[in-house]
């Protein structure tokens, strides 16, 4: 999803997470593979109230799957995500997200 892509003032999300056993290399180098898949539905009650902005609603279901590679350094990970569905792009590449993740225990 973009920045600042979809607006709504109700939004509901669901957000599933799957994580495998950190893989072992060293005392120190313990990645975490997980697997994640994001849903959200929305809407907006007066879009007409915001004149001259261009954006889009939640009024269909979004829908984004991937993977997370977290704990590669410091805390540090990539994640990677594949959006479908109803929002899906006309370009394959542009359906493509990647982020960096963060995982701070305290």
């Amino acid at each position: 999803m973009y920045f600042g892509e979809f607006f709504s003032d109700k939004l509901t999300t669901l957000q599933v997470k799957h994580s495998l056993r950190r893989f072992y290399f060293s005392r120190k180098f313990q990645p975490e593979l997980v697997f994640i898949t994001r849903h959200a539905w929305g809407d907006l009650k007066n879009p007409e109230d915001h004149l001259g902005v261009d954006f889009n609603t939640l009024d269909e279901f979004y829908s984004e799957t991937g993977l997370e590679l977290n704990r590669i350094l410091f805390g540090f990970g990539l994640s990677v995500a594949y959006r479908y569905g109803f929002y899906y792009l006309p370009d394959f590449e542009d359906n493509i997200s990647f982020k960096f993740t963060f995982k701070l225990k305290i």
